[in-house]
């Protein structure tokens, strides 16, 4: 089985200067590093976009994107099991050896892999399916996503608001052009879903201007030593204004990184 964005990292001299999606880009091949990459999606409840693959193997960009979590890896039978897909329009053609896609953007790095579908089980929670592990994950560092870390001491406080649940109120960790790491203080309740959508992002930057959009929840965890959850959240329907205040606030805060951290 081909799997295409694997192919061009061993492509001829002639393959040289087609466009990437960002720089550097790096590709795991080894077990060890596949099973470290997906266990760490599964540890921050990631929410996880597939795409359906052509017959010869490429991905098929006319697809649906339907989102699903990993809810289990296990390393004897190098298998993986991924939750229901939302929507669940894939899964009623799945067949044994079937090569879907599989990708996710966590921290400013995209991350993709192929993985061939085996069966699906019944649990408690639901159907489980069960994957192949990949043969490789890649990884890239997207140029419009480069992450900048908020300092305590001039804390940009955030708050989530759900259509149902309580307001989510903390503060930001790192913050890019797409999205925001954020903390908050114990252990969510009720727990968030991966996928979870917000109907207004607010935050009000530490020179005093205020924005806000829709949100939504790509990943999150609880850390019991520090006693705080942190999310990961892609903002949804970014404004052209708010958009350009962001960009040029994370311009002056990486100038200022390197100012006081000359290389």
């Amino acid at each position: 089985m081909r799997i295409p964005f694997l192919e061009r990292f061993f492509a001829s001299k002639d393959d040289v200067g087609r466009p990437t999606v960002g720089s550097p880009k790096n590709i795991n091949h080894s077990t060890k590093d596949i099973l470290r990459l997906l266990g760490g999606y599964a540890h921050e409840h990631h929410l996880i976009t597939i795409q359906r693959c052509n017959p010869d193997g490429s991905v098929d960009k006319q697809s649906e994107n339907t989102t699903t979590g990993i809810i289990a890896i296990d390393e004897k039978k190098k298998t993986i099991a991924f939750e229901q897909f939302t929507p669940s329009d894939i899964e009623l053609t799945l067949k044994n050896g079937d090569l879907l896609h599989f990708s996710l953007t966590h921290e400013g790095i995209y991350c993709q892999f192929n993985c061939q579908y085996a069966k699906t089980i019944n649990t408690k929670e639901g159907y489980a399916h069960i994957f192949k592990l990949p043969q490789g994950i890649e990884q890239v560092q997207l140029r419009d996503a480069f992450r900048v870390s908020i300092n305590r001491s001039t804390p940009i406080k955030v708050n989530l608001l759900h259509t149902i649940n309580p307001v989510i109120a903390g503060s930001v960790v790192d913050l890019s052009s797409k999205g925001i790491r954020m903390r908050m203080k114990g252990l969510i309740e009720p727990k968030p879903k991966r996928g979870e959508e917000y109907i207004s992002c607010q935050m009000v930057l530490t020179d005093g201007y205020s924005m806000h959009c829709e949100a939504k929840l790509m990943h999150w965890i609880y850390d019991p030593k520090d006693k705080c959850t942190y999310l990961g959240i892609q903002f949804v329907g970014l404004e052209g204004t708010n958009e350009r205040v962001l960009n040029r606030y994370i311009t002056q805060l990486q100038r200022s990184e390197k100012s006081i951290f000359p290389r």
